[in-house]
Formats: C-alpha cells, sequence, structure tokens
C-alpha cells in the first residue's frame, strides 16, 4: 500500500514539473557576419656572397664529336680514384668528396652513363684556379678528362638570409593586398592566414628558401627548376626567394 502511494505521489511530481526537454530554446543568437578577405602572393627576395661551392664534374674519356654517335664506355673506376686523390691532396675536405661510379652522363645524354665526382669547395674565390691546377694534374698523370663542371654556391648562414627573404615576401603581400583593398574601397585589416607556396614557373623561379639552396647542392630536380629561375647563383651573390600566399581581413 505504502509503495501504491509513493509511486502516485512521484507520477504527480512529475506531472507539474516544466518540460524542459521540451521547452522553447532561447532566441537564437545572431550569427556573426563572415570576415571579408583578401589572399594574394607575395615574393621576396634576399641575397649574401657565397661562403663556399659544391662541385660536381662528369668524369670520362674524351668526347668525340662527329658524323659518329659516340660509343659506350665501362667507366674507369682507376682514372675516378686518381681524380679523387688528386682532390684530397690539393686540401680538399675528404669527408665532403663523393664518388658515384655510375652517374647520368648529361653531357653526352642520358643514355650514356659515365662517372661523377663532387665535393666541397671553401674558397668561391679560388676556385677557377683550383681547377686548371687539377686539370693539369690529370693530364700530366694521364688521367681521364673533366667532360662537365656543375657548380652550386651556398651561403652557411641560410637560415638568416631565408627569414630576410620572408620578411620581404611578407611585405610584398601586404602592399598587393592593399592595393587590392583599395579597388574594393575597404580598409586592409591583420593577417588571418599565411602558407608557404612554390613558384615553378618562369615569373617566379624556383623557390622556397634554405630547402631550394639545399636541392640545387645537391643537384637534383630543384637545379633543373632553378635554370629557369630568375635567383642568382653565383661567385658574387647568392640569392634565396620564398614565395608566399598571405591572407588579409578586410574591414569597412
Amino acid at each position: 500500500m505504502k509503495s501504491k502511494v509513493l509511486f502516485l505521489l512521484c507520477a504527480f511530481a512529475l506531472m507539474l514539473a516544466p518540460a524542459t526537454s521540451f521547452a522553447a530554446s532561447p532566441a537564437a543568437e545572431s550569427m556573426p557576419e563572415p570576415t571579408s578577405s583578401v589572399s594574394v602572393l607575395g615574393f621576396g627576395i634576399a641575397s649574401a656572397v657565397p661562403d663556399s661551392v659544391q662541385v660536381r664534374m662528369m668524369i670520362g674519356p674524351e668526347q668525340s664529336f662527329g658524323p659518329v654517335s659516340p660509343e659506350f664506355e665501362i667507366p674507369d673506376y682507376v682514372g675516378v680514384e686518381l681524380v679523387r686523390n688528386i682532390l684530397i691532396e690539393n686540401e680538399v675536405e675528404e669527408s665532403t668528396v663523393q664518388v658515384d661510379l655510375l652517374s647520368s652522363n648529361f653531357p653526352l645524354g642520358l643514355l650514356m652513363p659515365g662517372s661523377a665526382v663532387s665535393f666541397a669547395y671553401p674558397d668561391p674565390a679560388g676556385l677557377y684556379e683550383f681547377l686548371r691546377t687539377l686539370v693539369s694534374e690529370l693530364e700530366a698523370r694521364h688521367g681521364p678528362a673533366i667532360q662537365n663542371v656543375q657548380l652550386a654556391f651556398l651561403v652557411n648562414d641560410c637560415g638568416t638570409l631565408e627569414e630576410a627573404a620572408m620578411k620581404a615576401a611578407l611585405e610584398n603581400a601586404r602592399q598587393r593586398a592593399a592595393r587590392m583593398a583599395g579597388l574594393l574601397e575597404m580598409n586592409l585589416g591583420r593577417v588571418i592566414a599565411i602558407s608557404e607556396e612554390h613558384g615553378a614557373n618562369v615569373a617566379v623561379g624556383a623557390s622556397g628558401g634554405c630547402i631550394a639552396m639545399s636541392g640545387l647542392a645537391s643537384f637534383g630536380l630543384e637545379s633543373m627548376m632553378s635554370s629557369m629561375s630568375p635567383l642568382t647563383n653565383s661567385l658574387d651573390k647568392v640569392e634565396v626567394g620564398i614565395l608566399l600566399e598571405a591572407t588579409f581581413a578586410l574591414e569597412p
């Protein structure tokens, strides 16, 4: 009997309680209007005098020119080792010397393998005389021919150079965004988002700061792309480029 009375009291209490689960939701708060924005590209360059140079030499027999194409020849390991030894004798740091016995010999085409010897040289200004000495010693010792030389001039403190290029790129983006805002009769606000981009067209060229410089030093795909780049990589000046996409808020 007591349990029945308790049950009825609980049921009556539930009937009096407000049905909060079905209550009308508060007035919907007004949603903020989406922020107007503009996204632009910014490109910046910073330069410095090179501190060192990465050298890659294609080694092989003397090239023959004429109506007959060059015949395939197995790379001469002894000749490549001679080049390596001469480099070390002339105070090239041994740890930087790398030998690739079967490398793609670009001067004679991708189907003609050859050998490559790469090394780091710490005195870019003295590189010319060093190469003259190397060629003379190879001729005196009846060594192999240097068929091609590729150079990548490097800056030791690339991070500082990259940061300067970033600042220039951001300022360039801000100026371009301001012009865009003026066309829209609006004011330029704060930066909402920013990201680093990669330019592969001739107008911007290979960019990416120290990453691109590292790729150039390793003579990979970046070095081929950089041939179309306006960035300078020479004995006198090394340029680092940064391409950014920046999004700015627009205000009335």
